[in-house]
């Protein structure tokens, strides 16, 4: 079976990024022949040794997708991929020992998210059975600025809420601190997630008069008037 398809790698690059425009076409035009029937057309000696480099590699991939071939042609014959003697068969959901109980999961959310290449984490869209891009964790940690508790575990948190809840969360980070700019009288990560401190209503700091909040001077003003009586 013939490849549809062949790989160049970033490592190709460093070996011709000097040479010529005209270079560069004698190249590519070696690469995809010699990737189709095999054949090298006639090279300047720069782009000779260049393309040798290119070579070797395409061989190495060639051979390792024929390996691959016939394995597979070998294990169709049989019916299928063979079993391994080393994972004897279990049924599902049955411990290795029946006395003792499997471990409840606590998690009341499915766990299907997966993590991307560039750090997001994608979870199904139940509506429309598609990946949809969550919000990195390290971003909601970063914003909200109290790194205290079992990073691991509020990560999970984090990832197991839907992406219109995290972008709720990110939107109300930013009013929370400034009401709250001292991080040590913000509620811990875990406690925050957990008790959906992102729907508690945002207190705003009473306007100050002589140093001293408006409720602070009147009650201190009670006090006064009772040590006057």
């Amino acid at each position: 079976m013939a490849k549809e398809s062949f790989i160049l790698y970033k490592s190709f690059w460093d070996p011709i990024k000097g040479l010529a425009p005209e270079e560069k076409g004698q190249l590519l035009d070696a690469i995809f022949q010699y990737n189709i029937d095999g054949s090298l057309p006639e090279l300047s000696p720069v782009c000779q040794m260049a393309f040798q480099f290119m070579k070797a590699q395409f061989d190495r991939d060639r051979e390792k997708y024929q390996k691959i071939v016939e394995r597979n042609r070998k294990n169709g014959t049989k019916g299928g991929r063979p079993v391994n003697p080393d994972e004897p068969t279990k049924p599902t959901g049955i411990s290795d020992d029946p006395t003792k109980p499997k471990k409840a999961d606590t998690d009341t959310e499915d766990d299907t998210d997966t993590a991307n290449d560039n750090g997001t984490v994608s979870s199904p869209d139940p509506l429309k059975g598609e990946k949809v891009d969550k919000i990195p964790f390290d971003e909601f940690w970063d914003l909200y600025d109290k790194k205290t508790g079992d990073k691991t575990k509020i990560s999970k948190k984090w990832n197991k809420l839907s992406k219109s809840i995290q972008e709720e969360i990110i939107d109300y980070l930013p009013k929370y601190k400034q009401s709250q700019p001292d991080k040590y009288f913000r509620k811990n990560p875990e406690k925050f997630l957990n008790n959906k401190g992102w729907k508690d209503e945002i207190i705003t700091p009473q306007p100050k008069a002589n140093g001293f909040n408006v409720g602070q001077q009147y009650t201190q003003t009670e006090n006064q008037r009772k040590c006057n009586w």
